[in-house]
Formats: C-alpha cells, structure tokens, sequence
C-alpha cells in the first residue's frame, strides 16, 4: 500500500515537472545573469553531471544545465567564485562516479585549505570540440570566474556531422542554439558550425521539436529514478553503491597501419577547426581566465603509433601546437600527456580514481590561486555573450 502511494506521487510530481519543464524552455533567460532564474530538481549524482552515466539520456542544454549544482549554487551563493571543468568523457570521469574524478577532487582541495569557489564538471561524453564550444557558450549564464577545458588529439577530429549518434543527438535537441549562430558564428568554428546549420535545416523544425520533448520526458524518468534511489537509501543506508560502468581494455597489440589509416581519414587538416580561438574571444569579451589542460593518454606503442587512437607523430604534433596555441593566446598550460603510468588508465584514454587524484595534485594550486584572486576582484559583467 505505501508504496503504491510512493509510486502515485512519483507520477504525479513526473507530469507537474513536465509542465513546469515546458513552461520554463519557452520562457528561458537570454542573456548572461550572475543570479538565474529558475533551476530544476537536481538529477545527475546530485546535480554534479551534466548527464549520468555510462552515456546521456537527455541532450537539451537548458534542461541538463539547469540541473546541474552550478546553476543551484549561483542562486543561493552568487558571489562565490566559479570555476568551469569542460571536456570529454575522460575529462567528465567516465567510468567513475563524480566523487572520484578531477571536478571533486579540486573541491575537496579548496575545501582542505580554505579557498573561496567550487570547480563544476560540465563534461560530456565522446570528444567533439564544437560540442565543448556550445556546452561552455550556454554556461555563460553563469558568469564562470575561471575556464578549464581539458583536451585531447580526440577533440579535433576533422568531421561535421560527426558519425556518433549521441553527438549527432546532441545537436538535434540544440539546433536553435546553432540557427542562433548562423549570422555570428563562433571564431575558429565558422565551417563546422555552418555544416551542422545545413543539417539542422534539412531535420526540420518538427524534429527538434521532438528531440527536446523526448529530453523533457528522459529528465522526468531519470528524476523519478533519482528520487527513488535516495529514497531506498535513505530507508537502507547500506545498500551499495551503482557498479562502474564498463570501458574498453587497454590495448597493448593492435594493428598500427588501422590506426594510422583512421587519422589520416578523420584528422586531416584538424588545425583548421580551432576551438581555442572562441574560448581567447571569451578572455577577451569577459576576462575570464583560461586553463588549457594537455589530458594525459596512455602510451602503449606499438610500431609508429604511440598507442591504439594516435600515431607517435601525432601526439607529438598536438603537444606542439597546443602549447604554442596557449602561449599564443595568454592561456594558462598544463602539460599531462605523459603525466601517468599506464595502470593508471582504463584504456588509453578514460582514467582511474588514482589518475584523476594525480592530476588534481599537479592542477590544483594553479586552480587555487586564479579563483583566491578572482574572489577579491571580478571583471565588469558584460551585456551579452561572444
């Protein structure tokens, strides 16, 4: 009898949030606010994601964000220092729960030794960097203190659209913000933007449409979920916690002509899309600073390959024109490619609670002393977003 009451409400508050989900989309805030509007129930690990894991079962920006931790604190605490963690899924932590990855282990840092802010894990599965681009543009409203985008060889791949389904769902469910960019595209992602405008425009409206009625009915089932999860724990606090998800093996034998002949497919002429151009129009709109951060890889080398994604002329490429890129742009740099010995990687990529620990190590004082600073002055806020 309880708890077919329990499931009654559940259903009840899934159909009211629906409404008020819908309600607030058509009527959320355009430009930049220190103090948001509005924010909705908590539902990834407590609002710490942007999406749970082991992938995303939402893909509209507004509803995800809106969730998350830093639009909660920034109403409750609008003057505390924010810093942004953006990236891929190695950057977002997959496989481990947020607790364990780089964003808490910065805040368990600051905590430690007293510093003002909190770091907010904007993350996302797969590498893409006009995702990335798109996720830190709608952040904006948020008006971060500090910028810390974590990146890879994986980010720059040369393709638009990209042949990932979530990615390509992604931008479906966002093609407003897209359509938003057709006149002003973002700097160093004129081509790609204009190629995924074509796309949306080809989808139709009525796709969108749905994509974002399905995220809406996705945020009301994953609150559900979330809302009966604490509530068994609260009634059986030893309960254990949610398996890792699974990651693929490290490979230490692979065939290294596949992977060069995938690089040459997918990353030619990878320069020509630049991500970092649109986040030094950020330093220079707002006076954000930004910290570049070169996420370790593992090195498994086999023949000219430095491991089963990248060739060892690549990798070397990359650390080149990263930090020449950063010094270019007055970024701060931090140089992790080779920071971890490989038992500390799932895959050559995705890595452990201990990996994520070290680099927390080697990143935390920097992050420290940029938002000690920025808590005692803050630039002049600006009327609308680059």
């Amino acid at each position: 009898m309880i708890a077919r009451r329990v499931q009654r409400r559940f259903r009840f508050a899934g159909r009211m949030l629906l409404v008020v989900l819908a309600a607030a989309a058509m009527a959320r805030p355009a430009a930049a606010a220190r103090n948001p509007g509005w924010c909705l129930p908590p539902v990834f690990e407590g609002g710490q994601r942007l999406h749970g894991l082991p992938t995303p079962t939402l893909f509209w920006l507004p509803l995800a964000l809106h969730q998350h931790q830093l639009c909660h604190d920034a109403a409750t605490h609008p003057d505390a220092p924010r810093a942004l963690l953006i990236g891929n899924s190695a950057v977002f932590g997959f496989p481990l729960p947020a607790e364990e990855t780089l964003a808490e282990r910065l805040n368990q840092r600051l905590a430690e030794r007293g510093a003002p802010g909190r770091v907010y894990n904007l993350g996302w599965v797969n590498s893409y960097e006009l995702r990335d681009a798109l996720v830190l543009r709608a952040a904006l409203e948020y008006q971060p203190d500090l910028i810390i985008y974590g990146v890879t060889p994986a980010d720059f791949i040369h393709a638009a659209p990209v042949r990932v389904p979530s990615v390509a769902a992604f931008f479906q469910s966002n093609a407003d913000a897209l359509r938003a960019l057709a006149d002003a595209p973002l700097p160093g992602l004129a081509e790609p933007l204009e190629r995924y405008e074509s796309w949306a425009a080809f989808r139709g409206r009525p796709n969108e449409l749905w994509a974002q009625l399905r995220d809406s009915g996705a945020f009301v089932r994953a609150a559900t979920q979330a809302s009966a999860e604490s509530l068994a724990r609260w009634a059986d606090p030893t309960l254990p916690p949610a398996p890792i998800s699974p990651t693929r093996v490290r490979q230490m034998v692979y065939d290294c002509s596949q992977t060069l002949a995938k690089e040459r497919q997918d990353y030619a002429d990878w320069q020509s899309w630049n991500v970092l151009a649109y986040l030094e129009t950020i330093r220079h709109t707002y006076g954000i600073p930004i910290i570049v951060l070169n996420w370790p890889v593992a090195y498994e080398p086999v023949g000219d390959c430095y491991n089963v994604r990248y060739s060892a002329a690549a990798v070397d490429e990359f650390n080149r024109w990263l930090r020449a890129e950063s010094d270019l742009r007055g970024f701060g740099y931090v140089d992790l490619h080779d920071l971890l010995p490989g038992d500390q990687f799932f895959d050559s990529l995705h890595l452990t609670a201990e990996g994520h620990r070290r680099i927390a190590e080697q990143v935390g004082p920097l992050v420290e002393g940029v938002l000690r600073q920025r808590a005692t002055q803050r630039p002049p806020e600006a009327s609308q977003q680059p």
